[in-house]
């Protein structure tokens, strides 16, 4: 599935006042992550390059090469300074942001990889465009392999609940949730709406992006048909139920939740971030803060 190449700019907006440059590269930015103290941001994208910052100076420290392929995620291992990536050229690579050096690669994606996920452990869930998504035992060279629907052709999002639940979204609208004893959903959900009127010809919406909260069952789901959804997710009775809603105009490309939970931030586009399949033109580009109840019954 080719298309369009998304228009995001290679250029952010910094919040802070003292603002030292704010270019992360050529190309476009694609995956952007965050260490858990704060000191330092990864960005990567078409460049091919992992770039570093630290927070506390808005400095480049380095650029880490080694991806023959687009950068599509990033994420930190929480606790320490080991970052992963996973990048269009099916590899998964480690490394080690002290040192500012590669530490490994591992293989087994068929396609390209479209996001990753890891809490506290040196254990690393990706999805990719071959329709699964693999849970990578760093530690012990190991990989298990989890297939998705057949009627999708791309698992799009993922994340991981907890040490044995994890939560993915496809092209097809599926929002599903896995036990890592089992190959197959333990549950499947439609999570986006079809269109239509103008438009409900172009392809049916899918599930651009996930979110989940950190030790805590609300899961947000991010697509383009004019919703961001938020679900609670019972790993004991396997179910996903929607506990909420909000109109969002665009495509929601990426999500996070703040560590304490008092809000989402939710990056909008008016193309998906990989720029396939279209182009949503009443959409504004920008980022959506979404405050949170601190009763989550209010949701």
């Amino acid at each position: 599935r080719r298309g369009r190449r998304g228009r995001n700019k290679r250029t952010i907006q910094q919040w802070w006042k003292k603002k030292k440059g704010g270019k992360l590269g050529d190309g476009e930015v694609l995956a952007l992550a965050c260490s858990s103290d704060g000191r330092y941001l990864a960005s990567g994208g078409r460049d091919k390059l992992v770039r570093i910052f630290d927070l506390r100076t808005n400095e480049e420290l380095d650029s880490l090469s080694g991806h023959r392929d687009a950068i599509t995620s990033l994420a930190f291992r929480h606790g320490t300074s080991t970052l992963f990536s996973g990048s269009s050229d099916r590899c998964l690579k480690s490394w080690s942001i002290d040192d500012m050096s590669y530490v490994d690669t591992l293989y087994g994606h068929q396609s390209a990889i479209t996001s990753l996920d890891l809490h506290r452990k040196d254990e690393v869930v990706t999805s990719g465009g071959d329709r699964t998504c693999r849970f990578w035992k760093v530690g012990e060279d190991k990989q298990l392999v989890f297939r998705g629907s057949s009627v999708s052709t791309s698992i799009e999002a993922v994340r991981l609940l907890n040490d044995d639940h994890f939560v993915s979204g496809d092209d097809h609208g599926n929002l599903s949730l896995w036990h890592l004893m089992r190959k197959k959903p333990v549950l499947t959900v439609n999570a986006v709406r079809s269109r239509t009127g103008p438009g409900s010809d172009l392809a049916r919406p899918w599930i651009c992006s996930i979110s989940s909260m950190r030790s805590a069952d609300l899961v947000a789901s991010g697509s383009s048909d004019g919703l961001l959804r938020f679900w609670k997710a019972d790993t004991t009775k396997r179910r996903l139920d929607q506990v909420a809603s909000l109109a969002v105009d665009g495509f929601v490309n990426g999500m996070a939740f703040e560590s304490t939970g008092r809000f989402l931030v939710a990056a909008i586009g008016q193309e998906h971030r990989l720029g396939r399949w279209e182009r949503l033109a009443g959409a504004k580009n920008g980022l959506a803060v979404i405050p949170l109840p601190l009763d989550r019954s209010n949701l």
